[in-house]
């Protein structure tokens, strides 16, 4: 089993949060997410951290948005 966590600075401006969101999905594209396999989560920042999503927040890659 392997845990991910990706971490994003979203302080910049908002045009650059979908183009982080296009790559955060180019990282994560091979990865077999699954309860056994892969799991993601994903905390964001600027000036507070927030966690988008936990590693057991999604047992399957086609829920995570």
């Amino acid at each position: 089993m392997l845990d991910v966590t990706l971490v994003a600075d979203i302080s910049s401006e908002i045009d650059e949060w979908s183009e982080m969101l296009q790559l955060l999905q180019l990282l994560t594209y091979g990865l077999p997410v699954a309860t056994d396999r892969v799991r993601l989560a994903l905390v964001v920042y600027s000036t507070n951290v927030t966690i988008r999503f936990a590693l057991n927040t999604y047992s399957d890659k086609s829920k995570v948005s």
